[in-house]
């Protein structure tokens, strides 16, 4: 399934991938805004680029400062996380057509949610608010070439 139409409904995937893009800078202006305007400030593909990584790393920094979890949950959040974004980096985040079954970077998706799905919510933090969005900043980093991506 295409991660646009499964994150925001869409079919149109243009529409889809401005809204989706929109909201990173949301996010971004929420989380840091003097890093935003920083980020605001360079050319197109790498404002996308520098903007995306930086939520992404936000991620991670969510569950390492998150002061109720347990050590071992924020380790088992943490490799879910990288497992997720290795998957990306490795381009095996769909479906395996040859194996007729999910790869292992959906595997990785679906246990990270469910794990991620265990963590206390709290709608005034705005770290916690990127780190609920992941499925949006993943869409956003899956549009960028594959070079960029296996950096990021």
């Amino acid at each position: 399934m295409d991660r646009n139409i499964a994150v925001t409904g869409s079919t149109d995937a243009d529409s889809s991938t401005t809204d989706q893009k929109e909201h990173i800078y949301r996010l971004l202006r929420q989380t840091s805004r003097t890093f935003a305007l920083s980020i605001e400030g360079l050319p197109g593909v790498l404002r996308d680029e520098i903007a995306t990584s930086y939520l992404l790393l936000r991620v991670s920094d969510y569950f390492e400062d998150h002061e109720s979890l347990p050590t071992d949950q924020k380790i088992r959040l943490l490799e879910q996380w990288h497992a997720v974004l290795s998957a990306e980096a490795a381009d095996d985040s769909g479906l395996d057509r040859t194996a007729g079954r999910e790869s292992d970077g959906c595997v990785a998706r679906h246990a990270f949610a469910a794990a991620l799905a265990t963590v206390p919510v709290d709608p005034a933090d705005p770290e916690e608010a990127v780190a609920r969005e992941w499925p949006v900043l993943l869409a956003v980093l899956s549009g960028f070439g594959r070079k960029a991506i296996r950096v990021i």
